[in-house]
């Protein structure tokens, strides 16, 4: 703990140490459960990150690290993507096989003429409009897709045993665009050059 407390910028030590000497027993174990946690899933700052999570109950933040994290690696994987369009593509009932098999060889072709990795650079920046879109439209603000407030949905937490918590992941929007930088650690960013 002390090595990720010296992690941090000096002005932040002293206000992350008064707000620890504040928390309670059970509130400074599920801190120190959070900040593994944190750890294990690569956030920048896991203490910030899981102090955050114990003094603001109201707002699911573990939950909304991990959805964000997640939409950014959909984003950076992009293998993973141009495999599943051709797995998907191939599924197809009409032409499927053929579909896959060009969506490949239009892929070999562009990476040939622009070269790999100005190829993933393109897809990522695409894949950065598209989550947004995904994050602030479809998950956020639902009632535009629909029309008005009278039907919407909303991405909700559940507990370890699959029942709902009744706290909305929302804000999404937020945090999208400046997530990578401020709350993704430098290893797993490095994962995907």
């Amino acid at each position: 703990m002390d090595e990720l407390l010296n992690q941090l910028p000096e002005s932040d030590r002293a206000l992350v140490k008064r707000q620890l000497e504040s928390l309670n027993e059970t509130d400074r174990a599920r801190f120190n459960e959070l900040v593994h946690r944190f750890e294990q899933q690569e956030a920048r700052n896991p203490i910030q990150e899981a102090l955050g999570c114990v003094s603001e109950t109201r707002i699911p933040q573990h939950a909304r690290f991990l959805v964000l994290k997640e939409l950014y690696r959909m984003i950076y994987d992009v293998t993973d993507n141009q495999s599943l369009a051709s797995d998907m593509l191939s599924c197809s009932e009409y032409d499927g096989d053929e579909r896959a098999e060009a969506f490949e060889a239009e892929t070999e072709a562009i990476a040939a003429e622009i070269g790999e990795e100005r190829l993933t650079e393109y897809l990522r920046n695409y894949g950065l409009g598209m989550m947004y879109n995904v994050a602030a439209h479809l998950l956020d603000d639902p009632h535009n897709i629909v029309g008005d407030d009278s039907f919407g949905w909303s991405l909700m937490e559940h507990d370890s045993d699959g029942e709902l918590t009744g706290r909305n992941i929302g804000g999404l929007h937020e945090d999208f665009v400046d997530f990578p930088q401020y709350y993704l650690s430098d290893s797993w960013l490095k994962k995907w050059d």
